[in-house]
């Protein structure tokens, strides 16, 4: 299994509707990815800083979730 950690930096006004956004539209677009097996978006409101972590099943599962621009057409 393989990660990926993004950090995320988020205004602490809008951590809420990051979370919403993340629930709604990343977390179903990364679900179609192949080799994907499970994200978590963490977040801290009071300093306004979030990681999202993903888990694929393969360097090279992760690797094309890097390059193939799939959440170029999430809303």
């Amino acid at each position: 299994m393989y990660a990926r950690i993004i950090q995320v930096p988020l205004k602490p006004e809008h951590v809420t509707d990051a979370i919403d956004y993340f629930r709604d539209s990343v977390g179903p677009a990364l679900k179609q990815q192949d080799g994907f097996k499970n994200s978590r978006f963490l977040t801290d409101s009071s300093t306004g800083k979030g990681l999202m972590v993903t888990l694929w099943e393969t360097e090279q599962h992760r690797q094309a979730a890097e390059s193939n621009g799939f959440l170029q057409d999430v809303p």
